[in-house]
């Protein structure tokens, strides 16, 4: 009970992030922890282990609230970083609960590593987990356009669009903070904030976190199912048979010019070989997470293959002064 004091005293709108992003349950049980200084995912579950019984970091969500340090000893306002086996800093922004995200996962590496005042470790089981009924009617977490506070930018053909927006919450205190547009242009302020004051940014970002999850979850699926036995046969005898060329072509040597053309087709069947290894390791090891991952593979291996032979024939053309 302690920690969970000590979280809300850091920031009292965490527990609503970890809800609505997370969808932890906190009418179950779950376990907040408080660090300091720098961590790796194996010391995050060591430190669980001391405190759950029989702990599985497969069963549970597991989220990081990070302070790092900004300039000099000014500590920033919080980062959520998801562990799921890694790290994953693609988290739901919390604009609205004074939650932010790492930009990349470079940027999280070296906090994580130089300058981590301290963070919070949220864990709780899976199957706790609900996700929640949204409270339209919590004004905490509206917001209003600051007038005059628009950037635009004209793209040269009379078309405007929205570069960057300041907005402030509805609350009082709230600091207005700024909204950066990033891959693309805004044509119009409701892509920020609904009619009602929301931001829509948020609810996108999660919907879009969800399907990506779930395509990439499709994907893995279909490769899984996917019997890649006989790709593995084919390539591994289409390897022979450039091995058994290659070897009657040297035999058969006449000119300086095949020998530098076999010394290509060598180099090209050296690393078609070696990618081929790992593809075969791969496959065994269900590495791929999508069939096309495993098909450009193969069609990369392939090419090898094709150069290799290609040149071969180049070089019993020379032989024939052809």
């Amino acid at each position: 009970m302690e920690n969970i004091k000590t979280l809300k005293q850091d920031n009292n709108k965490a527990l609503a992030y970890l809800h609505n992003c997370f969808f932890f349950d906190f009418q179950k049980p779950f376990v907040i922890i408080k660090q300091d200084g720098k961590f790796t995912a194996n010391s995050i579950k060591s430190c669980l282990s001391n405190e759950i019984a029989d702990f599985s970091p497969d069963d549970y969500e597991i989220v990081l609230l990070i302070r790092p340090y900004d300039y000099g000893d000014k500590i920033d306002k919080q980062h959520a970083v998801n562990l799921d086996g890694k790290f994953d800093v693609d988290a739901p922004r919390g604009y609205s609960y004074d939650i932010d995200r790492f930009y990349n996962k470079a940027d999280f590496e070296e906090d994580r590593k130089k300058r981590i005042a301290y963070y919070f470790i949220v864990a709780q089981k899976k199957e706790y987990l609900c996700e929640p009924i949204l409270n339209r009617n919590d004004t905490t977490a509206r917001y209003k356009y600051i007038p005059g506070s628009y950037e635009m930018y004209n793209d040269g053909k009379g078309n405007s669009y929205y570069r960057r927006v300041h907005i402030k919450g509805l609350h009082k205190n709230e600091q207005p903070f700024e909204w950066v547009v990033q891959y693309k242009y805004l044509q119009t302020l409701s892509e920020v904030i609904d009619k009602s004051g929301y931001l829509t940014c948020e609810f996108r970002s999660e919907l879009n976190r969800r399907v990506c999850a779930y395509k990439n979850k499709k994907r893995k699926a279909e490769f899984l199912a996917t019997d890649y036995s006989g790709v593995v046969k084919v390539l591994d005898g289409l390897f022979d048979k450039l091995k058994t060329d290659i070897a009657k072509a040297v035999i058969n040597i006449t000119n300086s010019s095949q020998s530098r053309l076999l010394e290509r087709a060598l180099d090209k069947f050296t690393w078609g070989l070696s990618h081929f290894n790992k593809y075969r390791q791969h496959i065994a090891e269900k590495y791929y997470d999508s069939k096309e991952c495993a098909e450009n593979a193969e069609k990369n291996i392939r090419g090898y293959i094709d150069e290799a032979f290609e040149v071969i024939r180049e070089a019993a053309n020379e032989a024939d002064g052809k």
